[in-house]
């Protein structure tokens, strides 16, 4: 044995990475579940809880699932925050539109009955014979059953000033709210019918997207009027279809223009004045969002996922590289894309991103993908959420769990009976060709809380080996560990709930033999 002591910093990279093998994650962190790597630690994500009326009782939804949320801000500065639910009866058991503001929560959904045909809330492949659909759709050679993907419908939601528009897919109708709990959602007289979706532009236009059922349409009434939808000479009313073979999806603003994706590319619309009123550009091929709700704007960045990669909008379209993205797409549930769902974190730098995997069986959202935008690391987790809306406008995250339920989240420690953690590939001293012999761990000064740290060890990188389990260990203070190994993988874990942190702790240890 030598006789130098040694302390070893366990100073892996931030971030997750999942293009490859567990082996091939040697030095990383591999796998990850409700926690965060910020500012040079590791910490769990903020809790959440149930919102309750100003009695106790909790804030329903109703049976139908959460498909689009909107948060905004009202002239006098209170806040508001709407959700639509879908529901395959087309009816008013569950498909519905509430708005939530303090401790009230209002349905406001159109009377006379919403939505007017039946909605679907699954997407579905749907059979076709041979010549009856798209070239390149289905199994080649299968006469009768070739996929063609049917997306679920979901709410479209923005604020015109402080009323609210709302479009549900299933229904087509652009609708308005204006704030008042004793009125329902109405109908914009005048509007397209048949609309996929609704954004607001910086210059105050109500963009109807998919206008008319045309998908690749976008019409829009004259400013800051949500009357007047005759194209004249003495208006800046208009229309304009994209030049485009996919569908529009949905379209969010930035402090100077409007971005409308469809499934296959993405179009920037930029105030250009009478006669023409608006110009849309093109920006990129192949590179349209995965679904409706897929994208958010964090700061003056767009930011989306496509369907196999993940997209930043700065002035240009750039690609974000990603160390999970082969993890993630190969685990989403294509046909359920239509669930997808972007929020941000500005408190972190996050863009949050839940999905439906493949394994799932109730085919809802139930897992998540993380990018810190200002550090460019990513993290993965399993949790099931819905819908929701980041913090630009409330104090906190609100987001909708299919069971109907609307909860706070990034506040306190209590996540139900989730345990954060996150589990390291092997590591090795030198390409482990010696024995460690462990004695103690040391924290550093950013590790508070309690936390710990369990080992698996192996004395070869073979599949076959089993590994030995030593821990765990905690990480509150100086801890003694005894153990001997040529390679190991560690998992930290949230021992108590509590707002810990682990920074980069030591491991104090003998160098051994070599092999």
């Amino acid at each position: 044995m030598s006789e130098v002591d040694n302390k070893l910093p366990i100073a892996l990279p931030p971030g997750i990475f999942r293009n490859g093998t567990q082996y091939q994650a040697k030095g990383r962190w591999y796998d990850a579940h409700l926690v965060r790597f910020f500012e040079g630690t590791i910490r769990p994500v903020g809790g959440w809880a149930v919102m309750k009326d100003a009695s106790g009782v909790d804030f329903t939804l109703g049976t139908g699932l959460p498909r689009g949320a909107h948060a905004w801000r009202a002239n006098d500065s209170t806040t508001w925050f709407a959700v639509g639910t879908v529901g395959l009866d087309g009816g008013a058991n569950q498909t519905k539109a509430k708005a939530l503001s303090g401790q009230t929560i209002t349905d406001i959904t159109l009377s006379g009955g919403s939505p007017q045909v039946q909605c679907t809330q699954n997407g579905v492949n749907a059979g076709r014979a041979y010549g009856q659909q798209l070239f390149g759709l289905g199994l080649y050679g299968d006469p009768g059953s070739g996929a063609v993907l049917t997306d679920c419908d979901v709410w479209s939601f923005d604020n015109f000033g402080e009323e609210l528009l709302a479009v549900s897919t299933c229904d087509g109708r652009l609708m308005r709210w204006d704030k008042n709990i004793a009125n329902d959602l109405a109908v914009v007289a005048g509007a397209p019918t048949g609309n996929k979706g609704i954004v607001v532009t910086p210059e105050r236009f109500a963009f109807v997207l998919g206008a008319g059922g045309v998908y690749r349409r976008v019409q829009w009434p004259d400013q800051e009027s949500l009357t007047v939808w005759t194209e004249t000479s003495t208006n800046q009313a208009g229309s304009w279809d994209l030049q485009t073979s996919g569908k529009i999806l949905n379209g969010k603003r930035t402090t100077t223009e409007t971005l409308i994706w469809t499934d296959i590319d993405l179009h920037v619309a930029t105030y250009v004045g009478p006669p023409f009123v608006y110009r849309f550009d093109p920006k990129c091929h192949n590179c349209g969002a995965i679904g409706p709700h897929a994208m958010t704007v964090l700061g003056d960045k767009a930011y989306w996922m496509s369907h196999d990669s993940f997209y930043v909008w700065d002035g240009r379209v750039i690609p974000i590289p990603s160390e999970v993205s082969d993890y993630v797409f190969g685990d989403i549930a294509r046909v359920q894309r239509c669930k997808v769902f972007a929020w941000a974190v500005p408190a972190f730098n996050e863009v949050w991103w839940f999905y439906p995997s493949r394994d799932v069986l109730d085919k809802e959202n139930d897992r998540y993908v993380v990018y810190n935008t200002v550090e460019r690391h990513w993290t993965v987790g399993r949790l099931g959420r819905a819908a929701g809306a980041g913090t630009t406008v409330t104090l906190s995250p609100i987001l909708a769990a299919k069971g109907g339920k609307l909860f706070q989240h990034e506040t306190g420690d209590d996540r139900d009976t989730e345990v954060p953690y996150v589990e390291s590939g092997p590591i090795e001293i030198g390409q482990g060709e010696r024995y460690i012999d462990v004695q103690k761990i040391i924290p550093d000064e950013k590790t508070v809380g309690d936390a710990t740290v369990t080992f698996f060890i192996k004395n070869t990188p073979s599949t076959s080996t089993t590994e030995t389990t030593k821990g765990p260990f905690s990480l509150a203070q100086e801890t003694s560990a005894r153990f001997q190994a040529r390679q190991v993988r560690m998992r930290i874990a949230q021992n108590i709930e509590t707002g810990w942190r682990v920074g980069v702790f030591r491991l104090e240890f003998v160098l051994g033999d070599r092999r």
